[in-house]
């Protein structure tokens, strides 16, 4: 495109800081100590016992938040935001403690109730089954993939949802 002349044509290249990158040693010749990494991860394996008990509380608050949408107003949007929040919490350190299956349906369940703002049967359904394959990997403390019966709830999670959408 040719230019007119005009001030708009003109264009500003900007570098981004490199100060944080800097402080923490980054880059592509970037060195962590083995001791530091090593505490790191001392420190995130002594977490995990506490990490299972508190997503457990925040399950079961999921769980009576879940009952609690079958009896609701259907346009009961702070039960709504409250169930989308519970589901963002749960979500939010799974990765870090093995669980990516508590990571990838508390996503799915915020997801789909994020901007919700009615409810009808078929919606409490699908979020029932995002609680009830929430339960299933910790009743079985699927950590990792969670193996065949971890790859079974992926299935039929994302059938419910496709069930949903086709409704």
């Amino acid at each position: 495109m040719a230019s007119d002349g005009n001030d708009s044509d003109k264009v500003e290249i900007i570098k981004p800081s490199t100060k944080l990158k800097n402080k923490v040693g980054g880059g592509p010749n970037a060195k962590f100590n083995a001791k530091v990494i090593e505490r790191t991860e001392k420190a995130v394996s002594a977490r995990g016992d506490d990490y299972v008990t508190k997503v457990k509380t925040d399950l079961n608050e999921l769980r009576n938040l879940a009952q609690s949408l079958k009896s609701a107003n259907p346009g009961d949007t702070e039960l709504i935001r409250k169930v989308a929040m519970a589901a963002r919490e749960i979500k939010g350190e799974a990765g870090t403690f093995n669980f990516p299956l508590l990571t990838r349906f508390g996503d799915g369940l915020f997801n789909f109730t994020d901007s919700m703002t009615e409810l009808s049967p078929k919606r409490i359904a699908v979020i029932q089954a995002h609680v009830d394959a929430m339960t299933a990997v910790l009743a079985h403390n699927m950590r990792g993939d969670g193996g065949p019966v971890g790859s079974q709830l992926v299935r039929g999670l994302d059938m419910a949802i496709e069930k949903f959408k086709q409704e």
